[in-house]
């Protein structure tokens, strides 16, 4: 049997370890990379516009008090070509009370909603969001407005 022997200065063993521990550190950081790169993104763009309903406005009340105003209508989620995305989740959010659904085969959803206008505001926007599996994301901020009417 052949006998190793290490000399009790020979630093060549010792740097040799943490070279081997940085280049497998650095091929690992390049997989990783790699399989992040290669996941799916959405790509496709999404449209998403309100086709019927939800002109929402009422007379101020007394003394331009908070009141909650209730509004109706329909949204269509289509893809650039005007085709309907079904299953999209659609949410719209005004001061922190959110509605949701689901669009149909159709990709239309229907919503009931009762935003409230704070006293002495005039005008609020109602935000839309859009969410599907395999496309982008869409955001309208401004997608329904509500008005006091004096």
């Amino acid at each position: 049997m052949k006998r190793i022997c290490f000399r009790k200065n020979d630093k060549a063993q010792v740097l040799g370890l943490p070279m081997y521990l940085i280049i497998i550190m650095i091929v690992a950081i390049a997989v990783i990379a790699a399989v992040i790169f290669m996941m799916p993104k959405g790509t496709q763009k999404i449209k998403a516009e309100v086709t019927t309903g939800f002109l929402i406005s009422s007379a101020p009340g007394t003394g331009g008090d908070e009141i909650t105003i209730s509004g109706s209508g329909t949204i269509t989620v289509t893809d650039r070509d005007g085709n309907p995305i079904s299953s999209a989740r659609v949410t719209l959010t005004e001061a922190g009370v959110s509605w949701s659904g689901t669009t149909g085969s159709d990709g239309t959803v229907s919503f009931s909603i009762s935003p409230t206008l704070p006293e002495n505001i005039d005008r609020l926007y109602v935000t839309m969001r859009v969410k599907a599996d395999g496309y982008d994301d869409f955001e309208d901020l401004n997608a329904i407005e509500v008005t006091r009417i004096y």
